[in-house]
Formats: C-alpha cells, structure tokens, sequence
C-alpha cells in the first residue's frame, strides 16, 4: 500500500500537477481558466529562453507529463510495464491523430507524440531502475 502511494503521488499526481501548472504559467490562459481565475495572459513569459525550450515548455511539456503520469496510471492496473507504455504512447498518437482529423478541438503536432514517447521511456527507465534496485536488496 505504501508503495502504491508512492507511485500515485510521484508518477501520477506530481506530474498532472506540473502539467496543469505549465498551463497556468506560461501558455496563453484557455477560456475556462479566464472565467474561473480572470488571468488573461501568461503569468510568466519564457520568450526570453532559447527559441526550442520556450516552444517546448509552451507547447509540449504539459502533454509529455500527461503521458508519463498516463503510463504511471496504466502500471497500476496492467502487470507487463511494457505494455502500459505502449498503450499509453498508443493514446497518444490517437489523441494527435483526433486533433488532425478535427474530430476533436487542439492542434496535432508530431513533436507531441514524440515528446510524449520520450516521457513515456523516462518512466519505463525509472520504472526499471526502481525494480532493479530493490530486487538486490532483497
């Protein structure tokens, strides 16, 4: 129990919580966010970082979080990491591929889906590191 707890609070809920926040700081406020707190405007601006790491703060390293915490979320309920990594790297194409296709509101963009992989494998290495440390020592 305590180890599930664990996972849920590190893999699962830090992580939607810094992807929410990375909505909040420093994107242009969606219309909900300006109803419910009146923010019309970024909070902090990162256009004064280097061209890709203000583009992938901006536009890719909230959905890259989702993923992983999405992988984190399918590991609990499914026994093979791999195959939680999969589907969770699955649905995220799909969501991309939805957005292209206009069947669902948002912007597909490749880059998503390979940030979103990258984040994916951080997991799965985490994942593996974690097991192969406490099986030696037990």
């Amino acid at each position: 129990m305590k180890r599930t707890l664990r996972h849920i609070v590190l893999f699962i809920a830090l992580p939607l919580l810094s992807g929410a926040l990375v909505y909040l700081l420093f994107r242009e406020p969606v219309p909900l966010i300006t109803r419910l707190f009146g923010i019309r405007s970024m909070i902090i601006d990162v256009s004064c970082l280097p061209g890709p790491l203000a583009s992938f703060i901006r536009y890719h390293l909230a959905d890259a979080l989702f993923a992983f915490a999405l992988a984190a979320t399918l590991r609990l309920f499914i026994s093979n990491g791999w195959v939680a990594c999969g589907l969770a790297i699955l649905y995220m194409t799909a969501y991309q591929l939805l957005q292209l296709l206009g069947v669902i509101n948002g912007t597909a963009d490749v880059w998503d889906v390979l940030w979103s992989a990258v984040f994916v494998g951080i997991y799965k290495i985490w994942e593996e590191f974690a097991c192969r440390k406490k099986s030696k020592r037990s």
